[in-house]
């Protein structure tokens, strides 16, 4: 089976690329797939770990960056050709949709589309209204032979309410590789590089810094902040991630007065990220949109580290009080789930336990692409 992968993010450390090429990954390594050809906005054509399976035979990336999502569109129409002979397309987002339906229009090859995530709690006003406006219309209008939602949320309160057919709607969430996110896998303790003894609770946050991301993390941090102002625990939060919104984060913890308490990390590479998640006792998301899967909370599980986070989106149907504590979207409530957290270390561990299983049966990669494939083999038969 030959597969045309489309997706504007594949190469960075956003979730969607990290995720786009652990999907290519573990979809070269199923025995049906014959060819995997990926459109992309990466040129450099780097040397991945899949081109060394016998089943990728070619990544097809032509478009450097940096350019945005529009001229990635314009762009991609010219390399039509490349998808002549596959034999299902995958587009991982509304707008590569459009490739997608053109080659199904000019060859007849079928298409799935992928959204990964529809929210109209954006900060911005173009990713609230004009964003939102165009994606909602490419997911009503193109001609795609299943739309793929990584959560029942948005199929619930969009995607049905958009007048899409139940028929031409499916779920498969997103993913992770257990190989590489697990709670075996040997690490480097990284306390000592930042002074953290180790005895002292310690939280972290994985987050790229866009403003919706931004405003989750002020909200987390005031809720570290009622934390440390009302336990007799003393603790550690530790964020990672870089950008224009970080001088936000520093303004607020400057003003509460906690700069000993928390650590602005950086940026940290994804393969490093392993060293992070197994040093700390839970991870934090304070999420100020409805999303849908979070890879970094998915890492985080598959590590054995509990999650504190808000019930918003499709959180509430991922995970509940066997693996974290889910708490409304409130400082307060947040604030008191961290200190609830801290006082029983076999609470830790029973959550510990549970988030692996959860992980392991739900969101490996391999289940996640197993479902693909299956779908695949579907689509194609008819």
């Amino acid at each position: 089976m030959k597969v045309g992968f489309l997706s504007f993010m594949y190469e960075g450390d956003t979730g969607s690329a990290t995720y786009a090429r652990c999907f290519v990954d573990g979809l070269a390594r199923k025995k049906e797939i014959d060819e995997i050809r990926i459109i992309t906005s990466d040129n450099e054509k780097k040397p991945i770990e899949t081109m060394k399976n016998k089943n990728f035979k070619k990544i097809y990336c032509s478009l450097k960056p940096p350019f945005n999502r529009y001229e990635f569109l314009l762009k991609s129409f010219k390399l039509e050709e490349a998808l002549r002979n596959v034999d299902i397309i995958q587009a991982q987002h509304s707008f590569e949709g459009l490739l997608a339906n053109k080659c199904k229009k000019d060859y007849g090859t079928p298409f799935i589309l992928v959204r990964e995530v529809v929210s109209k709690y954006l900060p911005s006003i173009y990713s609230r209204i004009l964003l939102f406006n165009i994606e909602k219309f490419l997911t009503k209008k193109l001609d795609y032979n299943m739309l793929v939602s990584w959560s029942n949320y948005m199929v619930e309160n969009y995607f049905l309410k958009w007048s899409i057919s139940p028929k031409k709607i499916t779920v498969i969430p997103g993913g992770i590789d257990t190989k590489k996110f697990n709670s075996k896998i040997k690490y480097v303790d990284i306390r000592k590089n930042y002074r953290i003894d180790d005895d002292e609770i310690t939280f972290l946050s994985v987050k790229v810094f866009s403003m919706s991301n931004i405003l989750g993390l002020l909200e987390a941090i005031k809720a570290f902040n009622y934390f440390l102002r009302n336990s007799k625990n003393d603790a550690k939060y530790m964020i990672i991630g870089d950008g224009r919104g970080r001088i936000y984060l520093e303004k607020l913890i400057n003003r509460l007065g906690i700069n000993k308490n928390i650590i602005l990390v950086g940026n940290v590479p994804n393969k490093q990220l392993i060293n992070y998640y197994r040093s700390v006792d839970a991870t934090i998301h304070f999420f100020a949109y409805d999303p849908s899967i979070s890879i970094s909370m998915l890492e985080s599980l598959a590590c054995g580290i509990p999650i504190i986070t808000t019930n918003t989106g499709e959180t509430r149907n991922i995970v509940n009080e066997n693996v974290g504590f889910i708490v409304p979207p409130d400082t307060q409530k947040m604030g008191e789930a961290m200190d609830l957290f801290c006082r029983s270390s076999e609470l830790k561990k029973r959550m510990s336990k549970n988030a692996i299983d959860l992980v392991k049966k739900r969101f490996d990669i391999d289940v996640i692409t197993d479902a693909y494939v299956k779908l695949y083999k579907k689509i194609i038969g008819e």
